[in-house]
């Protein structure tokens, strides 16, 4: 990774399997999440690269000094972003094989690039004249680009491995926290599952309807035709697709709505439920699980993680409380600042 973030020049080798990077707040795990997930899907924040791009995504400190650089006269390219993400070397990944990569390495992988668009060299020539004004990056004169180690171009479907980023404490709404795990639900439900389930629930709102109290209602109701409406008014349940049974039905653990349970439970429960929604998945990227759990929860729930991820490769970010010993994992990771960490790589820090 160069240039994107707080991440301004790192190299990073990862275990096969499970993987928890662990550092102070505003070290990068999360950057480092949202990097390979990018360079993988082509997507930040849910949405296309191509409509997400902002002056932010760059280092301020590469963005400085190419602002220093070019205000003295010193010839300096504009910055860019390169993310590259190295594949083990096997059959199944050899169209990605190549060796355009930072390694000079003949390996399988893939590129992310946000570089300046030379076809734009005469607008940005007019945007840098006034250099005392310039803050930020012109990055309407960038252009994303996906790439495999041949430098081929390519897109996400070129790519035969899944990546599933998992953030739980993304959702802070109790409707969308709902949704989500409804979502999440009909994935590991059968087609005649939720058939049946959208049948009786359907079923439900007609028999409503047929209670001798909510009859007595509406014929009270109807009695006031003319003065509220010119229509008879009467009450019932939604029945239209906005009623459908995903926006009527909440999640229970133990008979409690999930809605009401702690937060450090929904979100274990949110965890698990998109791991195993995501049986096709090779990568899992999971942000900050330890969210509103206590210690021993945070083992379970890295022990739970490690099971359902089996021999797919997981990176967790952000577990800081947890014991190597006790989840089980082979080695931890942890992120350090350029100082505080010898390198094994020219320019790079190996994590």
């Amino acid at each position: 990774m160069k240039n994107y973030r707080s991440l301004r020049d790192r190299t990073v080798v990862f275990n096969n399997n499970l993987n928890i990077i662990v550092g102070d707040n505003e070290s990068g795990k999360s950057t480092l999440l949202e990097a390979i997930s990018l360079a993988l899907t082509g997507l930040l924040n849910g949405r296309p690269i191509y409509g997400e791009l902002h002056p932010y995504l760059f280092n301020i400190k590469a963005v400085q000094a190419f602002l220093a650089d070019y205000e003295a006269n010193k010839a300096a390219a504009p910055p860019k972003i390169l993310i590259e993400v190295y594949f083990a070397n096997e059959p199944g990944l050899a169209d990605l094989k190549g060796t355009n990569n930072s390694l000079e390495e003949d390996v399988p992988g893939v590129s992310m690039t946000i570089a300046f668009n030379d076809a734009y060299s005469e607008e940005f020539n007019a945007y840098m004249e006034k250099i005392d004004e310039v803050r930020s990056l012109p990055i309407e004169y960038y252009r994303p680009r996906m790439a495999d180690f041949k430098d081929h171009e390519i897109t996400s479907q070129s790519i035969p491995t899944k990546t599933t980023l998992i953030d739980a404490s993304a959702i802070r709404n109790l409707a969308s926290g709902n949704k989500y795990i409804i979502d999440m639900i009909k994935d590991v439900l059968s087609p005649k599952q939720m058939a049946q389930l959208a049948l009786s629930y359907r079923k439900m709102k007609e028999t409503f309807l047929s209670d001798p109290t909510v009859g007595q209602v509406n014929a009270h109701l109807a009695g006031k035709k003319g003065e509220i409406s010119d229509k008879t008014i009467s009450v019932s349940l939604d029945n239209s697709s906005r009623g459908n049974w995903e926006m009527g039905i909440m999640p229970h653990l133990n008979e409690v709505p999930i809605s009401l349970v702690g937060k450090g439970e929904q979100n274990s429960v949110k965890i698990k439920l998109a791991m195993a929604a995501a049986a096709k998945t090779h990568l899992f990227l999971i942000e900050e699980p330890e969210n509103h759990l206590s210690f021993t929860n945070l083992n379970m729930l890295i022990a739970s993680i490690a099971a359902n991820a089996s021999e797919r490769q997981t990176i967790i970010t952000d577990a800081q409380q947890l014991r190597p010993e006790q989840a089980g994992y082979r080695e931890r990771h942890s992120i350090h600042s350029d100082r505080e960490y010898a390198t094994e790589r020219p320019k790079a820090e190996n994590l």
